[in-house]
């Protein structure tokens, strides 16, 4: 079963070793953005969607298919 994309990203950060301070550094937004979209309380924009794949090196597609 795949995750979710809130899932996606908490799983991956955790995987990297990462706080949500480091990811949202990376990724030019705040931690509190990071925050909401682990819990499923917002959704990443397509650029920060963008950052994230490179950041984990997964397609975009991939953190956002739950199929």
């Amino acid at each position: 079963m795949r995750l979710s994309l809130s899932e996606n990203i908490g799983a991956l950060r955790r995987a990297a070793g990462m706080t949500q301070e480091r990811l949202a550094e990376e990724l030019g937004v705040t931690r509190q953005a990071v925050g909401r979209w682990e819990k499923g309380a917002g959704l990443p924009d397509a650029v920060s969607l963008t950052r994230l794949a490179l950041v984990f090196d997964v397609a975009p597609e991939w953190l956002i298919d739950e199929a």
